[in-house]
């Protein structure tokens, strides 16, 4: 209430004017809206100045920090790129490291620097392993990789046990010096798959890539060389052991990766895009394979380095005819290449066994029996004297089918049962070879009249074959004609 006329007045003007009135209780609040009020413009301009100056605070705040980011990014892509740099002065630095220590043992088979010596391959490549340690024993890394260099070429001249013993050595240099997941040891272990299947070894072989796969799937990943490169070997090991159902997505998805790969060495290339034709051929995807194959053969023809290869391409073009039913046009390539690895290695070297055996398979299965004879005896004498146990079981099958060929069904009967009783007994019931020689003991046996015996180790192959390698392969087709043959004797025998 006011006391006076006055006072009310007073109250009325203060109000107009936006000023505090007496009537109000004065808080601070009310201070400040009736002070707003009357400033409207000057409070509004100085809200927005400082609004302005708080938001480019914010900004300059934000940038610096996005400043300071991308410093520490370029920083630490310095410090990548100077560790690649390092990286890849190390590699050169050990690489030229490696070919001068080769340079250097292979000097010992100059005859101007040994007169009157005569020195062979394996002895210059034996005496490289003696003085890796002796002149390397404080550098494991080196030594891994020159043990890996001499490996190599030990596989490249057949020795596959001098070739397995270094590579096991330089394993262990190569974890001990870069770790059990680098590149190196990757690198190694890939070697030693490869040696395994020549040797033959095969679960070491499958452990060791499976290994290696798995090291390169890390880092540099899965769809890089060397990644395809064991995976590659690894689906071959899964072929090798009979599962070229197993084996073709694998070889699938490492010819993905190496068919275009300018960066991955010729021979890889060449074997991945062979072996996938062949394991294609197998199970019955006859265009697939021929595509392979006849790409495999360009880069054979046209690569620097290609042209060593040409006889694995010609392997896999004789099996892929063989599976396509074409027997004329796969002898034709596998007298080709049993010819040229003759000439290139002679008659008692481990590369010309494959092709020679495919040889055979071939005389038999165009009648060509007289020749197929003699050429298994020699076959035979040939692997007993390099002692390759699965090539002289190879040579026996061939030797009894060539005997039921021609008739002499007692001689077919004999070798044959020996032929199964030293594969069990050398390479057990499941290996490969075990089951080719019992394929052809059912069909001596059902020559013999034993039809039932015959019967009851076919069924179970067809099953196995079915699973294995698919309907539409060749050997299914080979197991299931036999089989009707079988049981047209043991009916014509009731």
């Amino acid at each position: 209430s006011y006391a006076s006329v006055s006072e009310l007045a007073q109250d009325l003007r203060a109000y107009l004017d936006g000023y505090p009135v007496s009537a109000q209780r004065l808080g601070a609040s009310y201070r400040v809206g009736k002070f707003v009020m009357r400033h409207r413009v000057a409070v509004a301009m100085g809200g927005l100045l400082a609004l302005s100056i708080f938001a480019g605070g914010g900004i300059a705040a934000y940038e610096a920090r996005i400043a300071y980011l991308e410093s520490q990014r370029a920083t630490q892509a310095a410090k990548r790129a100077s560790e690649e740099a390092s990286r890849a002065n190390r590699e050169a630095k050990m690489a030229a490291e490696v070919t001068e220590f080769l340079v250097g043992l292979f000097r010992l088979a100059n005859p101007d620097e040994n007169v009157g010596q005569k020195i062979s391959a394996k002895e210059v490549l034996d005496r490289g392993v003696d003085n890796l340690e002796s002149e390397l024993a404080d550098e494991p890394e080196l030594m891994s990789r020159m043990g890996l260099a001499i490996a190599e070429t030990y596989l490249g001249l057949g020795l596959y046990d001098q070739a397995g013993s270094l590579l096991e050595r330089s394993l262990e240099w190569a974890e001990q010096s870069t770790g059990k997941s680098s590149a190196l040891t990757g690198s190694v272990l890939t070697a030693i798959g490869r040696q395994s299947l020549y040797a033959p070894a095969v679960p070491r072989g499958v452990d060791a890539l499976e290994r290696a796969d798995a090291i390169f799937a890390l880092s540099p990943g899965r769809g890089s060389v060397p990644w395809a490169i064991a995976h590659a070997w690894l689906g071959f090991c899964s072929s090798y052991k009979g599962d070229d159902l197993g084996a073709a997505p694998m070889l699938n998805e490492a010819v993905d990766v190496l068919r275009d790969a300018k960066d991955a060495p010729v021979s890889e290339r060449i074997f991945a895009l062979s072996k996938h034709g062949v394991t294609l051929s197998v199970v019955g995807e006859y265009d697939a394979a021929r595509r392979s194959l006849q790409l495999a053969e360009s880069l054979a023809k046209t690569e620097p380095g290609g042209a060593g290869y040409m006889n694995l391409v010609l392997n896999g073009l004789t099996i892929h005819y063989s599976h396509a039913e074409d027997y004329e046009r796969a002898l034709e390539l596998a007298q080709q290449t049993y010819e040229k690895n003759v000439e290139d290695h002679g008659t008692d070297h481990p590369d010309i066994l494959n092709s020679w055996s495919l040889t055979i398979i071939f005389l038999l299965k165009t009648d060509r029996n007289k020749k197929a004879l003699a050429e298994a005896t020699r076959f035979l004498a040939v692997a007993r004297s390099l002692e390759r146990t699965v090539d002289e079981a190879y040579a026996m099958r061939h030797l009894a089918r060539a005997h039921l060929a021609l008739g002499d069904v007692e001689q077919a009967w004999r070798v044959i049962n020996e032929a199964e009783a030293q594969v069990v007994e050398k390479l057990g019931e499941e290996h490969g070879i075990t089951r080719y020689v019992r394929a052809s003991w059912a069909e001596v046996a059902s020559a013999k009249g034993m039809h039932k015996e015959a019967l009851a180790i076919a069924r179970p192959l067809l099953e196995r074959n079915e699973s294995k390698y698919g309907p539409k392969s060749r050997i299914t087709r080979d197991v299931k004609r036999m089989i009707a043959r079988f049981e047209q004797g043991a009916r014509a025998a009731k």
